[in-house]
């Protein structure tokens, strides 16, 4: 299992174009945002949502990178961003990797995904097509199988439309520590809701499709740092996951509020993929 695939199997059954965008390139963008600018959105950010402890410099270079991610965005008309946030050149170059969402992201349609996972990324721009509103780049964090749920989340910038306003925050990106230089990251608690995952696997240059179905579950936070949610499928949980490795799928997955399994059946046969629900 990798995140590799066929650039060309993405155009003739998606019509998907991948563009390649070096890290010097994004940091002109970076060193181009207007001071005035990157502190206007400091400012929107701490007016609006609770910011935990993170100083007002990393602020402002995190809101520098957002806000070269929304001109790179507009300037390219992208749908999806797959960010290979551990390229030795994001940190050679940029400092820290940028993870701070901006609203215009979802404003324009278009999904930041992690660790140049392209068809995690196409999974996620897919549902939310399809149900006519964002989702966001998940993955398994784990199974509780006494409650028979799931914990899912990601590092990143998180869909806000998504989260519960209740949870809004501002941390550090916490996986590095203080020792380490990092940025700000905006994550929530999913709201409440039926959600639609959906999972495309690379193999053989082709793509394997997989969803379920479940129940996103209120609650106050139950991670620190990090976007994330509760889902309860209707069946059994380890049963779930048991699947999910015994058809060796990667661990990314297209999420979004509402059930468009119907949908995702028939847009699978059009494009003739193989639609698996577990």
């Amino acid at each position: 299992v990798s995140t590799w695939i066929d650039e060309f199997f993405l155009l003739e059954k998606f019509g998907v174009e991948l563009e390649y965008i070096p890290v010097d390139k994004y940091d002109k963008m970076v060193k181009d945002v207007r001071e005035r600018d990157a502190q206007e959105y400091v400012d929107f950010l701490k007016t609006n949502y609770t910011v935990d402890q993170v100083d007002d410099s990393t602020l402002l270079a995190s809101a520098r990178q957002s806000l070269a991610f929304v001109k790179m965005i507009e300037e390219n008309g992208l749908s999806g961003i797959a960010l290979e946030d551990f390229n030795e050149d994001i940190y050679r170059i940029l400092g820290f990797r940028p993870h701070l969402y901006h609203p215009r992201f979802g404003e324009l349609g278009c999904t930041i995904g992690l660790e140049a996972d392209v068809a995690g990324v196409l999974a996620t721009i897919i549902v939310s097509w399809l149900a006519g509103r964002m989702g966001m780049f998940n993955e398994f964090f784990s199974v509780d199988r006494n409650k028979n749920v799931v914990l899912l989340g990601h590092a990143g910038q998180g869909e806000l439309s998504m989260g519960d306003p209740s949870t809004f925050t501002v941390t550090y990106d916490l996986e590095f520590d203080s020792s380490q230089k990092r940025g700000a990251w905006l994550s929530y608690r999913a709201k409440q809701g039926e959600m639609t995952l959906l999972n495309f696997t690379p193999e053989y240059g082709k793509l394997k499709a997989f969803a379920f179905r479940g129940e996103c579950l209120p609650g106050p936070r139950i991670m620190e740092g990090y976007s994330h949610m509760l889902i309860r499928p209707p069946g059994n949980v380890i049963e779930l996951y048991n699947n999910i490795v015994k058809n060796g799928l990667i661990q990314h997955w297209g999420t979004v509020h509402g059930d468009i399994t119907s949908e995702l059946d028939h847009l699978t046969r059009q494009l003739g993929l193989d639609l698996k629900m577990l």
